[in-house]
């Protein structure tokens, strides 16, 4: 029994599954960069260079400098274009001082400009972000390469992030298209004579789509624990989801309706058009969570036969990210209890 709502993961599968994504990355001879926003911990960060990962990615300043601190921030990616504020240029300079090797993503003129300026000695390594078709951060190949010349000596390669490849079956089309996008704007820096050393792509359901030449760097988060939009679309099992937040039941109000008290402070109410309901219950598939409060779960059974109250049950998220920075500390099935470490480092 567990003191609930509690988040959970199976050690056994999470190693599994960073070494399932280290092997295939090894075989493609690509480099895995594992983005940790995911995890939020230095313990598992570090799990993750263990098994092979040449470097990690960061959503934020605060992560990389919560990995620094840690002791693993030693090849670091800011894979979020920022504004250089004072407080984030103070971010920069204290990662730098620390001697972690330093990249940052830009997707403009004025930045990348003004981090030229700043580090004219050298100093971080500047990332240019196109844009493969998710629509979100990135510039068009052709923009790419005024944005790579104002970045000058800083600047060390390309990225994208295949966004539009979450639905179900878009995965391989997503992952053509980074591949593509990539290959064209190295073509076109490396015509103007520019070098692209850095070209990186990839998401948990791109990341075996989109190794394809010139990629050399992948960069998938999930893929550690995994959640339910990731099976439904397609990228895992469910046999590969390691997380579940483990709920009680705290009424029965009705024989069609019973309530959790996992609500939207644990789960998130995250919802992906291509599932149903706020998470699965695996113990109940037919059951769907149609309504989530900030501490209520409202399940309706849908024909399955209703829990009584006192029961716990497993709910695998929809989306694993807010979930665990939602959390101070996880459990793993171990009994080990993991801190993490790096909730609310968002800026």
């Amino acid at each position: 029994m567990f003191d609930t709502p509690v988040v959970v993961v199976d050690a056994a599968v999470m190693d599994r599954n960073i070494q399932r994504a280290q092997t295939v990355a090894t075989a493609a001879g690509v480099r895995l960069r594992p983005h940790v926003k995911t995890h939020k911990s230095s313990l598992l960060a570090q799990k993750q260079l263990e098994a092979g990962a040449t470097g990690l990615t960061c959503a934020t300043l605060s992560e990389a400098v919560g990995l620094s601190e840690a002791g693993v921030g030693g090849d670091l990616f800011v894979a979020v274009p920022f504004y250089p504020s004072p407080s984030k240029l103070a971010r920069i300079d204290l990662l730098l001082e620390a001697g972690s090797d330093l990249s940052l993503a830009v997707d403009n003129l004025s930045v990348a400009g003004l981090l030229a300026i700043r580090y004219p000695g050298g100093g971080p390594r500047l990332i240019v972000e196109v844009d493969s078709g998710s629509h979100r951060t990135g510039v068009d190949p052709v923009e790419a390469l005024p944005v790579a010349a104002a970045c000058g000596d800083l600047f060390g390669g390309v990225f994208t992030h295949g966004g539009h490849g979450y639905p179900p079956g878009m995965a391989a089309a997503a992952g053509a298209d980074e591949v593509r996008v990539l290959a064209e704007t190295k073509n076109r820096i490396e015509a103007a004579g520019g070098r692209v050393a850095v070209i990186s792509a990839g998401s948990t359901p791109t990341a075996a789509h989109c190794v394809g030449d010139p990629v050399n760097e992948v960069r998938p988060g999930t893929y550690i624990f995994g959640d339910w939009q990731q099976v439904g679309n397609g990228a895992m099992a469910l046999d590969d989801v390691a997380v579940s937040v483990m709920a009680t039941v705290i009424s029965a109000p009705a024989a069609d309706r019973f309530v959790l008290d996992c609500g939207a402070k644990i789960l998130s109410k995250d919802q992906p058009a291509w599932v149903e309901g706020y998470g699965h219950l695996p113990q109940m598939p037919g059951a769907v969570i149609e309504r989530l409060y900030d501490n209520h779960a409202v399940v309706s059974t849908h024909g399955d036969r209703p829990p009584m109250v006192g029961d716990q049950l497993r709910v695998i998220p929809n989306h694993v990210c807010p979930v665990i920075n939602l959390v101070d500390q996880f459990l793993l099935t171990t009994g080990d209890v993991v801190p993490v470490d790096l909730r609310g480092h968002l800026t």
